[in-house]
């Protein structure tokens, strides 16, 4: 309770809450997980998403510490377009690109974009994650735990990611969603993705 895992002025948690999220999930995936002394820490300004709905100058000056952990481990992480079209290549965590006002966009640069991380873990454990945007901040942290990582954000894909998952030979699958989205419209995209 006394630990900042959430925003005061953002609909999201920080990457702290999700942190201990991607703990447990380690823990019931029997894998190795890194220490938050494993990361390089920073603290950034931001804004959040109530200033970026509201445009209310008022949160310009009451803006809150945004802490993001970045792992220490080799990987590299490829972007793919809805159809798993290759795009580029490009930093997990592109802190160049920051923004007090879309920070969240930190993680893995767009929600649009599917992710392939190849990691130095050296376990031949492959983890899927169907998501919407609120688990991107648990990704960084499982980079110690599989030597393949999927990100597939269920509104921009149009394939069945069933048979994604058994062509790519996942060990392992993580959906991750808010409870809101998981009963609504994204867990119906969702249930369609299971079934084309």
């Amino acid at each position: 309770q006394k630990e900042n895992i959430f925003f005061l002025r953002d609909c999201h948690w920080q990457q702290l809450g999700a942190y201990y999220v991607a703990q447990s999930f380690a823990k019931a995936a029997d894998v190795k997980f890194a220490k938050l002394s494993d990361y390089d820490k920073y603290e950034k300004d931001c804004l959040g998403s109530v200033y970026a709905a509201t445009k209310y100058d008022g949160l310009m000056y009451e803006g809150e510490t945004f802490t993001y952990y970045v792992p220490k481990n080799d990987y590299t992480t490829e972007y793919y377009n809805a159809d798993y079209e290759y795009q580029f290549e490009y930093p997990l965590m592109p802190a160049s690109d920051y923004s007090a006002s879309s920070f969240y966009s930190l993680y893995m640069v767009a929600d649009s974009y599917i992710k392939h991380i190849t990691t130095d873990v050296k376990n031949d454990r492959v983890l899927v994650v169907l998501k919407d945007d609120y688990p991107s901040a648990m990704i960084p942290c499982l980079t110690s735990s599989f030597s393949e990582i999927y990100v597939i954000d269920v509104r921009y894909c149009n394939f069945n990611v069933a048979s994604f998952c058994v062509e790519h030979g996942a060990t392992d699958v993580l959906v991750g969603m808010t409870p809101e989205n998981a009963l609504g419209e994204i867990g119906d995209t969702l249930s369609y993705l299971l079934n084309i």
